[in-house]
């Protein structure tokens, strides 16, 4: 049996990934930004402007994860609503607002 994926959708640096390698899956970070300290494998791609469908087809992960801008939530909630009725792969959309320091 292989191991199961985790594709993270604006990872940024260090996103969720060394959680979800913790538990062993592997992981897939794309970004529109390079992100050299990524710990798991890294793409670097326009994530609403290219083929991410494909890439996930491709790659048939297990789960999902974005972590959009917050101005970008409403179209990737339907971008990823599309793959999961097409694909059957679940998603989770992380909102939250990352903590500044005072």
């Amino acid at each position: 049996m292989s191991t199961p994926m985790v594709i993270e959708l604006w990872c940024g640096p260090t996103g969720m990934a060394a959680h979800y390698q913790a538990e062993g899956f592997r992981i897939l970070g794309i970004d529109p930004i390079f992100q050299p300290s990524y710990p798991g494998a890294f793409m670097q791609a326009d994530i609403l402007n290219s083929p991410i469908a494909e890439i996930i087809e491709v790659n048939k992960p297990a789960l999902v994860v974005a972590h959009p801008p917050t101005h970008l939530v409403d179209q990737v909630r339907d971008m990823l609503q599309a793959i999961e009725v097409r694909l059957g792969i679940p998603f989770v959309l992380d909102t939250v607002e990352p903590a500044v320091a005072a």
